[in-house]
């Protein structure tokens, strides 16, 4: 039965912090952080920054979204307790080749935390101007340098895919939609890529060859739990029957959402502690010219990966014994 990627993970189980920290890779392979601070006046013009005293910092962000350590602060600029001000930014750092954009960080009022308050989206401007009260500032600046070249993102997701390709399952939440010819005669229809999370949606084509979405009260949805759980499956409600469909290739649709859950914090561990061992065989394998990502391709190393993964093994040939 046909299987597509309707949407793929937002996230991967590692962090590029984790893969750093695991590779002990030193930080003259990353992007310094800025070295220098900006420069920090007062605006002419009334604006929406808060009253009291601010700092700013700015950080680099690669081309694969990983973002230096902060500048050092600039000096600070007061704005004044009897109306709102901008703050006029210069002299702000440009960063190496692989620097995409700039992230300019600034200080609650009196306040000591950096928060985001405008993001350059390109590494030339060296002048910008914030114009935000303290409850409208974005996320915290990074404590990590998490910058690195792109072999190390693709190390970690193909080492994801590697985990999910030997076990048949999917790591983190991801939607799909499975075709079939027709309903099944008997039997359950069994989604793959356990564990199943939800089933969206049921559309099929009628005799007519108008696509229809079939009413939830027609099937009933088994959405087994568990670190090695069994696949999911539809089976008929009691008393349904499935309707009958227009006779061709993909006249069924089924849009499905599997994975342990939405964050890194959901995979459990020992998948987590196998994707971190062949992401390093992938990373420090990375000068090869063809990386087949097959359990035999990789070295000895990975060995360890296959032993934590082996009790997550799941196939469609499988599901009976589950």
């Amino acid at each position: 039965m046909p299987l597509s990627l309707i949407t793929g993970p937002t996230v991967e189980p590692l962090t590029i912090a984790d893969a750093i920290a695991h590779l002990r890779i030193d930080a003259p392979e990353q992007e310094p952080s800025p070295a220098t601070a900006p420069l920090v006046v007062l605006a002419g013009a009334a604006g929406l920054v808060t009253p009291g005293a601010h700092r700013l910092a700015v950080t680099f962000v690669d081309s694969d979204g990983g973002e230096t350590t902060p500048s050092p602060r600039s000096i600070v600029v007061q704005v004044d307790s009897s109306a709102n001000a901008q703050v006029a930014v210069s002299a702000i750092p440009i960063g190496g080749s692989r620097i995409v954009a700039r992230g300019l960080y600034m200080t609650q009022a009196d306040g000591d935390a950096l928060f985001l308050a405008v993001t350059i989206a390109n590494n030339t401007a060296t002048t910008a101007t914030v114009n935000l009260a303290d409850a409208d500032l974005g996320a915290e600046t990074p404590s990590v340098n998490t910058t690195q070249d792109g072999t190390l993102t693709a190390a970690i997701r193909d080492a994801r895919e590697w985990g999910e390709s030997i076990t048949g399952r999917q790591f983190l939440q991801a939607d799909y939609c499975q075709t079939q010819s027709r309903f099944p005669s008997c039997g359950p229809i069994v989604l793959p890529r356990p564990p199943l999370m939800s089933v969206t949606a049921i559309e099929y084509l009628d005799t007519s060859g108008t696509l229809q979405t079939l009413d939830p009260s027609v099937y009933v949805v088994t959405a087994p739990a568990g670190g090695a759980c069994r696949a999911g499956q539809i089976d008929l409600a009691y008393g349904q029957v499935w309707p009958d469909t227009l006779p061709q290739v993909d006249a069924v649709r089924i849009t499905f959402r599997a994975g342990y859950g939405a964050t890194a914090s959901t995979v459990p561990g020992p998948i987590v502690r196998a994707i971190r061992l062949a992401m390093g065989t992938f990373y420090e394998q990375r000068e090869n010219d063809v990386l087949d990502k097959t359990v035999t391709a990789l070295p000895s190393i990975s060995l360890a990966a296959q032993r934590l993964l082996r009790p997550y093994w799941w196939r469609p040939e499988q599901r009976e014994a589950a």
